[in-house]
């Protein structure tokens, strides 16, 4: 061997030999709410007392929720200049991945911090899907992308290679929309395959394994779930869909929905729905979800609802799995839902709630809404929305279990740790089985329940 072939493993053995936790940054994604805030500071005091157990210094955590940061990219930068010469590593998580430390730093000795390297859990398409674009169709194989629930590493290399490439590149003006940050952020790393593509560890787990250096906790609930009299459902649709996708909703989980109105463009007492005067669009809907919160606004004073769930005539839902998730927050105005983001890493746009999974909104909340103008009829209503909620700074809630597509549009690694909200989409699905497989036995559960306690609370 040529003796810089002996020095450069040798430099790689010490290396390995010398990494310690101090060596790894931790940064955990979290949100403007004390809740999501409360689960963030867990995790951090978790692995700082992991640490001390093992002997070993207490690594850098890093939790933010800072305006874009859920998109990665722009963290880049801050890490390449704060720890560019005191770490080897930054590991990503959210408020929900739980920690091994020594396995994750078994795992992390395996590879050489000086390359330009990115370590995960590996999620690819099975087929091109409509959440990505469609993107990869010809070498969907080749291309993958991190499970971030998960968790993934980055090597020092890589980020300051990746914080220079995104001062320089185009992809702050180029990239209107942030759906997918973790597909999004490797379509960039990957750079048709000029840049680096993922490496697989096992090690990141989907499920919790004795092996595992990270795994996702299933999303928290917060004691017992709100009543389904808190809630009500609005639901937007329009003549031609009375007969078939109302139909569906009334069959499935509209069964469960204490409170649930439908508005079109026609009144129609068989089921019944209520016309809003105003004219259907192609697209958009902004003027017909306008004068949905107006209507709610003005008719839902004194009310024992304090959450309204604004969902489209072909949104797939779970009521009880709902009402659990909203046993986390309480009177303060909140927005919830699966967060899109437009013109994000341009740096003056906005987070978003995508509508077609649904949207929760509280009810005083609504009342606020109600005083926006929408620019056209058919503008994006939920974009709109968007635009709203930042006029008012009340930030964008996202959750995982609420989904802009159908089941078959995400992997199933994917799908595996989470208990879903909600789907949409009739599109080459049967809508009721969807239902009957996620949702059916949980609502029926719930109901049943229900019953039960309002029985009880009468007899006393």
């Amino acid at each position: 061997m040529h003796p810089t072939g002996y020095i450069f493993v040798l430099q790689f053995a010490l290396s390995v030999v010398a990494l310690n936790y101090k060596e790894i940054v931790f940064v955990i994604l979290t949100q403007p709410h004390p809740y999501h805030i409360s689960l963030a500071d867990r995790l951090k005091r978790e692995i700082k007392i992991q640490a001390i157990e093992h002997q070993q210094k207490k690594p850098t955590v890093w939790v933010t929720h800072s305006h874009g940061s859920w998109i990665i990219l722009p963290l880049l930068s801050k890490i390449a200049k704060n720890h560019s010469l005191t770490a080897s590593w930054a590991v990503f998580c959210d408020q929900h991945t739980s920690f091994n430390l020594p396995n994750l730093l078994d795992d992390l000795s395996k590879y050489d911090p000086n390359e330009e390297i990115w370590i995960g859990r590996k999620l690819k398409d099975i087929e091109p899907t409509i959440i990505h674009h469609f993107a990869y169709s010809d070498d969907s194989e080749e291309f993958v992308y991190p499970n971030f629930a998960s968790g993934f590493a980055m090597s020092m290399a890589l980020i300051r290679t990746l914080h220079h490439k995104f001062q320089d590149n185009k992809t702050k003006s180029n990239i209107e929309f942030s759906i997918d940050p973790s597909f999004e952020l490797a379509n960039f790393v990957w750079d048709n395959g000029d840049g680096s593509k993922l490496i697989h560890s096992d090690k990141f787990c989907i499920v919790s394994e004795r092996e595992c250096a990270t795994y996702p906790n299933s999303h928290d609930t917060c004691g017992k779930p709100i009543s389904k009299d808190a809630v009500f459902f609005a639901v937007k649709t329009y003549h031609k869909f009375h007969a078939n996708r109302v139909k569906i909703v009334k069959d499935t989980w509209g069964r469960f929905a204490k409170h649930l109105q439908f508005f079109s463009d026609k009144n129609d007492t068989s089921i019944p729905s209520i016309d809003l005067g105003i004219k259907n669009t192609e697209r958009g809907h902004c003027a017909k979800t306008l004068g949905i919160l107006n209507y709610l606004s003005n008719n839902l004073k004194d009310s024992e609802v304090k959450f309204v769930v604004i969902a489209d005539d072909d949104t797939i839902l779970s009521v009880s799995r709902l009402c659990e998730v909203l046993s986390c927050y309480g009177d303060e105005n909140i927005a919830l839902g699966e967060r899109y983001g437009f013109n994000m890493l341009a740096g003056n746009g906005y987070d978003y709630l995508t509508g077609g999974g649904g949207l929760v909104l509280s009810l005083d909340l609504v009342r606020k809404l109600a005083g926006c103008d929408c620019p056209t009829p058919s503008s994006p209503d939920d974009m709109w929305l968007g635009v709203c909620l930042a006029k008012y700074k009340i930030p964008v809630i996202h959750s995982p279990l609420f989904h802009q597509a159908r089941p078959i549009d995400y992997t199933p690694e994917y799908l595996a740790p989470h208990r879903p909200i909600s789907f949409h989409k009739h599109w080459m699905i049967d809508p009721v089985e969807v239902y009957q497989q996620w949702f059916e036995t949980d609502d029926i559960m719930f109901h049943n329940k229900f019953k039960t306690e309002a029985v009880s609370h009468n007899e006393l």
